[in-house]
């Protein structure tokens, strides 16, 4: 069967971005580790995201009493210090890169979260599943990836996050509005059934890419 991945979330408000990115940086590169991804907020760059793919909870669970143990008493201090606005334990409801094919080249990343109305996530994953057949290995090529999460923690827990991560400022400018492609199906059954998911409150960053992360 498919084995099941999840990816940890955090989203944080840093006092001092520098001095919080060198710290997170010496920390990973002293644990030689390129399993997480470190992004920064365009617009507020003291808006500072992380993503990092488990196998299981075990592994999860280990690698978190590390960190707690690490940071506290080596690198909290340097970082200058953050506050915790979004933590979620997703499951990954499928991506068009699983080989890592862009791995190390993506320097711009959109994160859209979007709550979901009653069981609307899973309708929305399924719906999520579908466009990637159609459209994914098309925009892989085009230097996009993407892939959908669907969070089993964190508040709210009926939502659904969609993450494209893009080559370079080009094809963030081509793709960033999905409906700016005349031949994108935009009404087709997938979208509007997609659309009917959610519930008014959507939330969207854009951000550069701190820290590549390397399957």
């Amino acid at each position: 069967g498919e084995i099941m991945t999840f990816v940890v979330g955090r989203f944080m408000k840093v006092n001092e971005p520098d001095r919080f990115l060198k710290a997170i940086n010496e920390y990973l590169d002293e644990k030689k580790r390129n399993d997480v991804l470190v992004l920064q907020s365009i617009l507020s760059s003291d808006r500072i995201m992380t993503l990092k793919v488990h196998n299981d909870i075990e592994n999860l669970d280990i690698e978190s009493k590390e960190l707690s143990k690490d940071w506290y008493s080596k690198y909290a201090e340097k970082s200058g210090g953050a506050e915790m606005l979004d933590g979620f334990i997703s499951s990954v409801i499928g991506s068009n890169g699983p080989d890592g094919k862009l791995d190390g080249q993506l320097n711009y990343y959109h994160v859209i979260s979007g709550k979901t109305k009653d069981d609307g996530d899973i309708k929305a994953a399924a719906m999520f599943k579908e466009s990637l057949k159609t459209n994914g290995s098309k925009l892989l090529e085009e230097g996009i990836r993407w892939f959908g999460l669907n969070p089993i923690t964190g508040i709210p827990i009926n939502r659904f996050i969609m993450v494209r991560g893009f080559k370079n400022s080009k094809v963030v400018d081509k793709y960033l509005v999905p409906w700016s492609d005349p031949a994108e199906p935009t009404h087709s059954t997938y979208t509007r059934i997609w659309q009917d998911q959610f519930a008014s409150d959507w939330a969207a960053g854009l951000f550069r890419t701190i820290r590549q992360i390397i399957h």
